[in-house]
């Protein structure tokens, strides 16, 4: 029987970022997911700069818009507009997106099996024994698990659970909106969180989130008020409710060939809820690990190059400690301009948390505007 390189469970943005490198290095690699893509993804759909410096590939292609500007506000009351010359954020729908870094993937040569679901997870000294729902087994020297918050083979292989965030969001059609909208962040409308506005080509899509949902409960209610609010209407179309895995790096008990990956790994930070960034480099750094161990026992390499990523998640559930504990002082922070020009260098420049603190120490105001070669357009 075949022995692949590498089984990457889940083909969203991690999984897909780690069977891409893999296979443009030369591995064989095998893509398991239950859905075929496109395939619906619950997901405002920003893809910051950071995360568009992390892809190997222009997502041109679907990107809906771009925003130099974010709307920062607080409760349904104030509200600044911080811009800078060169993009913060793309904007995109995420069926398309993750569909078409699914097709990018294949194109380098992973192979994709749909699947009904994962029976049994069987690892040895040298190989890992995949048995699916169906019966059929696969074998392979690494094991990865990208396959969502909820991850089913998380659980399978007895790992932790992660934090949960949580996000609710729906769609509304632009031609039903009485007001138009930036892309904007609403800071206090729901308690350890935010309300967002995130323009598309033909709608706009509406959320909220918090870090904390066993204390402030996110309802349909909460959600149309604040959409009369912002676009002037109360249609809601498509509303559901996410879980958002933060946390970062948890691990497989006792292995050393099975690992976690994106949202399976809560590697989502706590401040903004973002993912796409971290689910990105978290698969590109497991490929990096995986290639480097050429087959052997992975552990130490693969948390070792997780390293940056974990203590960055970290610093952010601090920072959201601090932001969303002194509210409205933060918010009033924000504003101050040397603040306010530095963080807005530091998403166009596609900085993380921790490398916009070390650059706001250095910040001289009135420096010219960071920009990017991010190929958006």
């Amino acid at each position: 029987m075949k022995t692949w390189d590498v089984i990457v469970v889940g083909a969203g943005p991690a999984g897909c970022a780690a069977a891409y490198d893999l296979a443009a290095a030369g591995a064989q690699v095998l893509l398991l997911d239950k859905a075929q893509f496109p395939r619906p993804k619950l997901c405002a759909g920003g893809v910051t700069i950071k995360a568009l410096n992390r892809l190997r590939y222009s997502i041109a292609p679907v990107v809906q818009e771009t925003s130099r500007s974010i709307g920062v506000g607080l409760g349904y009351s104030r509200r600044v507009a911080f811009s800078t010359n060169a993009p913060v954020c793309a904007l995109v729908v995420r069926a398309e997106f993750d569909a078409f870094c699914f097709e990018k993937t294949l194109a380098k040569g992973a192979q994709f099996l749909q699947i009904g679901g994962i029976q049994a997870v069987k690892e040895g000294a040298d190989d890992v024994l995949v048995t699916l729902s169906n019966g059929s087994t696969h074998h392979t020297r690494y094991l990865l698990a990208a396959d969502g918050a909820h991850s089913p083979l998380r659980k399978l292989l007895g790992a932790d659970k992660p934090h949960m965030a949580v996000g609710l969001e729906a769609l509304v059609p632009r031609q039903l909106c009485k007001k138009d909208e930036i892309f904007r962040f609403d800071f206090g409308v729901i308690g350890q969180g935010y309300a967002w506005v995130f323009p598309k080509r033909d709608h706009f899509n509406v959320g909220l989130y918090t870090r904390d949902a066993d204390r402030f409960p996110l309802e349909k209610s909460a959600l149309r008020e604040y959409t009369r609010f912002s676009l002037g209407t109360e249609t809601l179309e498509d509303l559901r409710g996410f879980p958002i895995a933060t946390g970062a790096g948890l691990r497989v008990p006792n292995a050393e060939r099975c690992f976690l990956i994106g949202d399976a790994g809560g590697y989502a930070e706590q401040l903004l809820g973002e993912g796409i960034h971290n689910a990105i480099a978290s698969g590109q750094n497991a490929a990096s690990a995986l290639l480097a161990s050429k087959g052997a026992p992975a552990s130490h390499a693969f948390f070792e190059a997780q390293g940056s990523l974990i203590r960055d998640a970290r610093r952010c559930t601090l920072a959201a400690n601090v932001f969303y504990g002194m509210l409205p002082v933060s918010h009033f922070l924000l504003q101050a301009p040397p603040l306010r020009e530095a963080l807005m260098q530091g998403f166009a420049g596609g900085r993380t948390l921790s490398q916009c603190v070390k650059a706001l120490l250095k910040f001289q105001p009135g420096c010219p505007p960071c920009q990017t070669n991010t190929p958006l357009l």
